[in-house]
């Protein structure tokens, strides 16, 4: 049976919990947050879940999260932006965990991409390249329908202020990850660490 040990996982935790909270992305006290222990073991128990070979549904494990957050503030101020970004940060530092056993690292092969406003100027300029690119005509297709709907602008929105009620920006930032991540023939976690070198070229 594959764990992670509580304390390596308390470590991937609070880092994953500082990412969801940096800058402006979370606008009131962000302390009492690391105390919601029972958000912590949501999630540590799926990351465990998904080692053993679990299915990975990331809209149930967000929502759980989400409505932990929610009970444990009594409020709405944690978003469904803070939370995928809790949720995915979480599950991209676990994948070095087994990043040399490749039957582990299958697992994480549904992750789903973090979604920060790094990770969306790197995607808005890795579409923007392709324009010199060859493309299949289904390539074509996929991108046209991708773009169709003025991306640049929809995806510049705050991410961490979409909410359960509208995840059409999360949704497509998704979908173009995935389209990116299949042309090259990797996940859109590795997608992720792919990207870390032109990541240093934008500031959130």
């Amino acid at each position: 049976m594959n764990i992670i040990q509580d304390k390596m996982f308390n470590f991937i935790y609070t880092l994953s919990l500082r990412d969801a909270l940096l800058r402006n992305a979370y606008k009131y006290p962000k302390k009492p947050l690391f105390n919601n222990i029972h958000a912590r073991d949501i999630l540590k128990n799926y990351v465990n879940d998904v080692l053993n070979g679990a299915n990975y549904n990331f809209y149930e494990i967000e929502k759980e999260i989400e409505n932990s957050f929610r009970n444990f503030l009594g409020n709405n101020t944690f978003t469904f932006g803070n939370s995928q970004k809790l949720v995915n940060m979480t599950f991209k530092y676990a994948y070095l965990f087994c990043y040399k056993n490749n039957q582990l690292t299958k697992c994480f092969s549904h992750c789903h991409c973090p979604m920060d406003n790094i990770m969306i100027n790197v995607v808005i300029d890795e579409i923007k390249n392709l324009q010199n690119k060859t493309l299949t005509e289904k390539q074509k297709r996929i991108l046209n329908s991708l773009t169709s709907k003025g991306y640049k602008t929809f995806l510049r929105k705050p991410w961490s202020q979409i909410t359960q009620n509208n995840i059409d920006q999360y949704t497509l930032f998704q979908n173009i990850v995935k389209f990116l991540a299949d042309m090259q023939n990797i996940t859109p976690l590795q997608y992720d660490y792919l990207m870390w070198d032109k990541q240093e070229d934008y500031f959130e």
